[in-house]
């Protein structure tokens, strides 16, 4: 219970930072994987889910599913920085699972009057563990990427 204090501050935190956010939905690319993805997005604060499928050979065994909740600083309108976290977690059907966590840096441009945005982002995901025998190594590479691309539309 001593933790609780501390965690009611910090979901307090990251609900005030939606209060003003808009939804949008978008489609991704990487080294491995193509991915459809939704968030919630601010002008200072962008959270993310993604779902991605293995670009070689598209296939719901192997899927992986990733987050980011970025800082977004904005002192270059139209052209957006953002600094954040990450967690990827890729895993193959009755097999396991790896999971990677660690950070992540995106650069996006928006679209003024579209509410487009197109956006690179990598990250580095220093620690990753697994849990299974024999996982694929499309899972891993999909865990491991660390580059992305791709557009979003602000509905």
């Amino acid at each position: 219970m001593r933790n609780a204090k501390a965690t009611l501050l910090i979901l307090l935190l990251l609900a005030s930072f939606t209060l003003e956010a808009g939804p949008y939905v978008g489609i991704t690319q990487s080294t491995m994987s193509t991915g459809l993805e939704v968030g919630m997005l601010s002008r200072t604060f962008e959270q993310n889910l993604a779902l991605s499928l293995p670009s070689a050979s598209p296939s719901f065994e192997t899927p992986s599913v990733q987050t980011t909740m970025l800082y977004r600083f904005g002192h270059f309108s139209p052209l957006m920085i953002g600094m954040g976290m990450k967690a990827q977690l890729g895993w193959e059907h009755a097999v396991g699972y790896e999971l990677g966590l660690g950070f992540a840096l995106s650069l996006s441009y928006e679209f003024l009057f579209s509410r487009g945005i197109v956006f690179v982002e990598g990250s580095y995901l220093p620690w990753i563990t697994a849990q299974g025998s024999a996982i694929d190594a499309s899972v891993r590479d999909m865990v491991r990427q660390y580059i992305r691309f791709g557009y979003r539309q602000v509905l």
